[in-house]
């Protein structure tokens, strides 16, 4: 049971919200190993259950030095692929071998929420974007779509495919009605990573 090995699948639009699965997953004493697509989290059945996760952000041209850092702290770095988030490391270590305050200073603190702000802008247009697509046939169509539907019952052999058709677009619409949630979403947790760094930015004049 020791080396079980169990993948869950999880999407988080919140990194806070993915960090306390990840660490509620360690208080169960499963260890985090591998992060993929940002929905499928890999984790290692482990004896213990005082392991935790922390996600550290840092420039792409510092993520070799901070990994050493980091590796000599105690942690180890969780590979992450094909999530867009090339700047962040997982990493994970326990209570008795490392320091839970790696990002201590208010300089990493910044780092870390200028990099949220530009991962939740960067989502919140992309999710924009995927509502207006999914959106745009219903747009471009609908007032064909009430004239079929008002005329629904004078059409002779195409009604199946008619409604086949209707049905596509509004299935679509829905969809993009949830990408257009998901943004807004996110767009609040860009305002709320802004707040923070303004804070901090705060913080750090007063004791210059």
């Amino acid at each position: 049971m020791k080396n079980k090995i169990i993948t869950k699948i999880r999407f988080f639009a919140n990194l806070e919200k993915e960090l306390e699965f990840i660490n509620k997953m360690n208080s169960l004493g499963y260890k985090l190993i591998f992060v993929q697509f940002g929905i499928f989290y890999k984790f290692k059945k482990v004896s213990y259950s005082d392991g935790f996760t922390i996600i550290y952000a840092t420039d792409k041209t510092k993520i070799s030095d901070i990994s050493a850092a980091a590796l000599l702290g105690g942690y180890d770095i969780i590979n992450h692929t094909f999530d867009g988030m090339g700047n962040f490391l997982y990493l994970t270590g326990r209570r008795c071998k490392a320091d839970e305050d790696f990002v201590s200073d208010n300089e990493g603190k910044l780092t870390y929420y200028n990099s949220l702000k530009s991962y939740y802008r960067f989502s919140a247009i992309l999710s924009l974007l995927a509502f207006a697509g999914c959106s745009m046939p219903l747009f471009v169509s609908l007032s064909r779509i009430i004239f079929i539907l008002q005329n629904y019952e004078n059409l002779m052999n195409n009604k199946i495919p008619t409604v086949f058709a209707i049905a596509i677009i509004l299935i679509m619409f829905f969809a993009g009605i949830a990408f257009l949630c998901a943004s807004v979403y996110l767009f609040i947790l860009y305002h709320k990573a802004h707040r923070n760094c303004r804070k901090i930015i705060l913080d750090m004049n007063l004791y210059e």
